[in-house]
């Protein structure tokens, strides 16, 4: 399987997210699976060039799904992308791709329907955060 984490530079240095992606990252080599890394700059919205570049990632990495610590990659999902007949897809729907969020705080405090896929699931670690 082939997983995408995106991954927000405006993070804080020393914070959880920083190890428990590489933790992640790691786990799912070990099983065999792999990880691709997306650095991005704002959270929403997505800058063009960024745009472009994630594009370009999914059409040649052949993304399975998009594993989102802290939902902080919602605006990654957000652009839509112009279909050839018809309307434009969101463009995790638009490669058939599967947008997981896996919230670390309580859901008001990420941005869980802010994104945009409808193949859109969210893990919680602590189940008191339904």
């Amino acid at each position: 399987m082939n997983v995408l984490l995106p991954y927000w530079l405006g993070v804080p240095e020393r914070c959880f997210y920083q190890e428990f992606q590489l933790g992640i990252i790691s786990a799912l080599h070990e099983f065999g699976h792999r990880a691709f890394r997306f650095p991005f700059q704002k959270r929403a919205p997505v800058e063009r060039e960024e745009a472009k570049l994630l594009v370009r990632l999914l059409t040649s990495a052949r993304i399975d799904i998009v594993l989102d610590l802290a939902c902080w990659g919602f605006g990654l999902s957000r652009f839509s992308l112009p279909a050839v007949n018809g309307p434009s897809e969101a463009v995790y729907d638009r490669f058939g791709i599967a947008y997981v969020a896996w919230l670390f705080d309580q859901p008001w405090n990420q941005q869980l329907i802010g994104a945009a896929a409808s193949r859109h699931y969210a893990l919680y670690p602590d189940l008191g955060h339904r």
